[in-house]
């Protein structure tokens, strides 16, 4: 989401009601919280519309794009995935995606990180010698944030 408002678009997000406020303090745009709103149920469309949970099906994502929009999934469930792939082979307009970590990418995140444009959410911090707690508590969910390992 911070990519993207850095890259100059609208964001609107699909967050859970303990998310909503930290969601707004990041950037968002628009924020509808799941709990309160059907988000497939909206007259909003978008182009794209990238799903990072693979809580709903498809269809339901697929009907909120603009006539030339495009669906993007990161979700690695085995089961998604193939859901995912049938989507591809009836609808062109359905995609996987996945980072391409370079460089030059990681530069301009870097600088953007130091001009405060994008930041870091860090929600639980382990000594490294806890590692297997930490494990066990990202394990247990939810994971609003990133769960850090320090030395």
């Amino acid at each position: 989401m911070q990519v993207a408002k850095a890259l100059g678009a609208h964001v609107t997000a699909v967050v859970s009601a303990r998310n909503v406020q930290r969601t707004v303090a990041l950037g968002a745009d628009e924020v509808i919280d799941y709990t309160q709103v059907d988000f497939t149920q909206t007259d909003a469309r978008y182009d794209p519309v990238l799903d990072i949970a693979g809580s709903r099906p498809i269809r339901d994502c697929r009907a909120l794009l603009t006539p030339t929009g495009r669906y993007l999934s990161s979700v690695g469930r085995l089961g998604f995935l193939l859901k995912l792939l049938v989507a591809k082979l009836v609808w062109r307009r359905v995609g996987f995606f996945h980072e391409q970590v370079n460089p030059a990418d990681l530069t301009t995140m870097a600088a953007w990180m130091a001009e405060g444009r994008i930041r870091t959410v860090v929600e639980r911090q382990y000594p490294l010698d806890e590692a297997p707690a930490a494990l066990a508590a990202f394990l247990q969910g939810p994971n609003g944030a990133k769960t850090v390992l320090t030395r």
